[in-house]
């Protein structure tokens, strides 16, 4: 299936008419279109007395989402969910697009917010590529950090795929034995920059598979998201 990203509020039910609208990201790239997301938007209807009915999405000309099909009905309680296109490129600085979203009830502002970790595309890379990367960002564009998962709660196999779930990143291959002998992990990405290229981003996981004790480091161009994708990193693979 799919690989989707932790839900992030888009329109609270109080403020959509019972109309409530979760976002999450989509581990999936746009060719060519490095700053376009795909997001699957779950509408669910919070509403106990009547069903929603004609959910239309309203994009205004030159909007930075496109619109998802119309629903007929979503019954009480239930859920319907639908997939869009969201370019965070060329929306204002805060990195938030915002469009409207019908019922037979009114109309309500929806805002989709792309966080810093959610602007990370995957870029390949061998391991000796990565490993000069990580060379060259050192210093400032490098923080470390140690987490500890649980071994009884059988959390092993799941670092990957929360580091996965947590950031759309490319993994960098080793050579020599799997994660599941060595408790290694890198990861390579970019946050793209409107005029090409962009931010560098690597993340060297490293897990003592006896323990379950490990380290996280982040390597970033910029210094101001070194450390903040380093926190959003150890929160998604290690939570308390």
């Amino acid at each position: 299936g799919q690989v989707l990203g932790p839900p992030r509020l888009a329109l609270r039910q109080e403020l959509g008419g019972g109309l409530e609208v979760q976002a999450r990201f989509v581990r999936a790239v746009v060719p060519g279109r490095p700053s376009v997301a795909v997001v699957r938007l779950s509408l669910k209807n919070c509403r106990t007395d009547a069903p929603l009915r004609n959910v239309r999405a309203h994009i205004r000309p030159g909007s930075s989402m496109t619109p998802f099909p119309d629903v007929a009905e979503i019954g009480k309680g239930e859920t319907v969910d639908v997939v869009v296109h969201a370019d965070f490129g060329h929306a204002a600085a805060s990195r938030t697009v915002r469009a409207e979203v019908a019922t037979d009830r009114g109309r309500y502002p929806l805002a989709l917010e792309c966080p810093a970790e959610e602007a990370v595309r995957p870029a390949p890379l061998d391991f000796p590529s990565f490993e000069a990367g990580l060379r060259s960002l050192s210093g400032l564009n490098q923080s470390q950090s140690s987490f500890e998962v649980s071994y009884g709660n059988n959390e092993y196999p799941l670092v990957p795929q929360r580091a996965m779930e947590c950031m759309h990143l490319a993994q960098v291959m080793p050579p020599g034995p799997g994660y599941t002998e060595t408790g290694l992990l890198c990861y390579s990405g970019i946050i793209p920059a409107a005029n090409g290229g962009g931010e560098r981003v690597y993340v060297k996981i490293q897990l003592n598979m006896a323990s379950g004790q490990g380290t996280i480091q982040m390597h970033c161009d910029s210094v101001v998201h070194c450390s903040s994708l380093l926190g959003v990193m150890k929160r998604a693979i290690a939570p308390s």
